[in-house]
């Protein structure tokens, strides 16, 4: 009875707090969860706005007076585990703390690719280890080795003739010599430096190819259904020994974007250009319908001007980076809660034409999902969408 009004930030994952919603009429509010208001009713009584920075630091620092809890209600961390169908694991060796750290080790894991020129199936099964740390706010440790247990991608035997710098084309050497590899070491601070404008720095070794340091910067509108960013990365390429040498090729990637959403669709359109990894420099398209379950479908189209003229590509007609993907959530397959996702990428033939940097995460995929915008310019949490 003595409460007036209820605000709620939604904070992601990485620490990023997104928007503040503002109950002011709470019998109407009550009435919603009895079901006896809808959800458009609801909207009269609550404020949608972006999260302030300032807000979000108190809230991030403040801590709960009150009595010690009962031993029974602390959070308990959990032992280590065998984890059957979790995350999309067909098994799993796990452990999770209260502050977003977890260990998780998986047997069993696949890749398939398309790496011939004359387009022969190729597979890899590995198992793999990750290690994440939450350390402070917005600063997160990121860790994975793997373990090859049988593949013929290492069969790959043509060599590409492109001029471009081999930055992808030979994922054969990183797949034959090596059996233990270090997948990823890298520490990644996000930060919102003020409403609608997220940040990320990044150091480390980003991917199996390539570590680096890096950044990107993300803007929201006030109002509309588009948002732009801007990745910048200074990366090297690494030895194919998986270990933390390096060889000699180094560039910095610049990569600005612009996506646009038509919510009544459910499609987004992304146009994305600058330098490439192979220091060519050009557009990549992009276009994804997301529907309602959460699976989105897209494909991409890149044009640059690196000339690649390896076979499927002509000196009359260079071959062009395209490709089709699919993105799954696995909440709805598996009996419990999940964020997990599972995406595929199909590309023909792996080539260096471009070509980009694994981000070490992209903010606009983090802040995607649970903002949405409706068609009348509230910016909604997924949830309120079932």
């Amino acid at each position: 009875s003595d409460i007036t009004a209820i605000r709620i930030t939604y904070f992601t994952l990485t620490d990023l707090p997104l928007v503040t919603y503002q109950f002011k009429n709470l019998p109407m509010l009550e009435n919603f969860f009895d079901g006896k208001v809808t959800y458009g009713e609801l909207l009269t009584g609550l404020t949608v706005s972006y999260a302030d920075p300032e807000t979000a630091e108190q809230l991030s620092t403040v801590e709960l007076e009150s009595p010690v809890l009962d031993e029974k209600l602390q959070p308990k961390r959990s032992a280590f585990q065998w984890v059957p169908n979790e995350d999309g694991d067909a098994i799993s060796f796990r452990k999770d703390d209260a502050s977003l750290g977890q260990f998780r080790i998986s047997p069993i894991n696949a890749g398939i690719y398309f790496n011939d020129a004359n387009g022969a199936f190729r597979y890899e099964t590995f198992a793999l280890a990750k290690y994440a740390r939450h350390l402070r706010r917005g600063l997160f440790l990121d860790t994975a080795v793997r373990l090859r247990l049988f593949e013929d991608v290492s069969r790959v035997v043509d060599q590409s003739n492109s001029t471009l710098p081999h930055v992808r084309s030979e994922v054969a050497d990183y797949k034959r010599d090596a059996d233990f590899k270090l997948d990823r070491l890298l520490m990644n601070q996000y930060l919102q430096l003020r409403p609608r404008v997220y940040a990320r720095l990044s150091a480390g070794y980003y991917e199996e190819m390539f570590a680096g340091v890096g950044g990107q910067m993300l803007y929201l509108p006030k109002q509309g259904a588009w948002a732009t960013d801007l990745s910048l990365d200074y990366v090297k390429q690494r030895d194919t020994d998986g270990d933390f040498g390096f060889r000699e090729y180094e560039t910095i990637t610049a990569i600005a974007a612009f996506h646009y959403q038509l919510p009544h669709q459910g499609l987004t359109f992304t146009i994305r250009g600058g330098q490439f990894l192979a220091k060519d420099q050009g557009i990549r398209y992009e276009i994804q319908r997301r529907f309602r379950s959460g699976v989105r479908i897209g494909a991409w189209y890149t044009v640059t001007d690196g000339d690649d003229i390896t076979k499927p590509g002509s000196p009359d007609a260079p071959y062009r980076d395209k490709g089709i993907f699919v993105s799954i959530p696995l909440g709805s397959m598996l009996t419990r809660d999940t964020k997990a996702t599972a995406r595929f990428a199909i590309s023909p033939w792996t080539r260096d034409v471009g070509q980009m940097v694994k981000s070490p995460g992209d903010l606009y995929t983090i802040l995607e999902d649970p903002l949405l915008l409706d068609w009348d310019g509230h910016h909604l949490l997924s949830d309120f969408h079932r």
